[in-house]
């Protein structure tokens, strides 16, 4: 009998590995989090933005040139967002 994932189990085990959502694979220079957030299947936003920064961070990670460069960078723009946001 297949096992069903529910979405938290789904969630655990993508934030365990590098992972890329499928919306990455367009080109970089129309990488946009409201795009990501309104094309993204997941319901919860906690998870759609835990997804959203695993796939920058294995991007940036693993990533060559201008796409590299780009998730790099907008994972600097979240961070410095979220520093104002809880300051």
């Amino acid at each position: 009998m297949p096992v069903m994932l529910t979405t938290q189990h789904y969630f655990l085990q993508i934030m365990t590995e590098e992972y890329e959502h499928r919306y990455f694979d367009r080109k970089s220079s129309e990488w946009k989090i409201e795009d990501f957030l309104n094309e993204c299947d997941i319901e919860e936003f906690d998870h759609k933005m835990g997804i959203y920064i695993r796939s920058l961070k294995s991007i940036a990670k693993s990533g060559e040139g201008v796409r590299k460069e780009q998730a790099q960078r907008l994972l600097n723009r979240y961070r410095e967002a979220s520093i104002r946001a809880f300051a």
